[in-house]
């Protein structure tokens, strides 16, 4: 499990851009644009794409008491959001406009989805560096014992 004081800040923040991006996307209406530009399809009504979107915030919010209590069924939540919401968005939504018009340019998203170039790589590399330490739990034993040591 993830050290909480080392992930759920930058968890925190890239959930609170989300909303950010939402919010982007919502007054720029990507939900028109994107099914019908990028991949040939019918739009999404308004109330589907809210709906879509206040239950994964829901989610993601469980994910955040995830990490804050150590519980390791809903870190799925919290991967799903770091790969697919925060580096899925910062990488997807510059290429959006080509796949749309066969050029760079604005597409609904884009503004937001800037930051999660550099929310999504540090977020990866605090889950996974914490997971990949906390191994065997040697470490962390090790630290609680120092500790327990010191207070008699």
């Amino acid at each position: 499990m993830p050290e909480p004081s080392r992930v759920l800040p930058v968890y925190l923040v890239a959930f609170g851009v989300q909303f950010l991006h939402f919010a982007e996307e919502f007054t720029t209406e990507f939900y028109t644009r994107w099914p019908v530009e990028v991949f040939n399809a019918a739009p999404f009504e308004l109330s589907t794409f809210v709906q879509i979107n206040m239950v994964s915030y829901a989610a993601f919010a469980l994910g955040a008491i995830a990490i804050y209590r150590g519980i390791k069924g809903p870190m799925l939540i919290v991967w799903f959001f770091t790969l697919m919401g925060v580096i899925g968005n910062g990488i997807l939504h510059p290429i959006y406009p080509i796949l749309a018009t066969g050029e760079f340019g604005y597409f609904p998203g884009l503004y937001t989805s800037i930051t999660y170039l550099i929310l999504g790589p540090l977020l990866f590399s605090r889950l996974w560096e914490v997971r990949r330490d906390s191994g065997g739990g040697t470490e962390l034993d090790a630290e609680i014992s120092n500790k327990s040591g010191s207070d008699q």
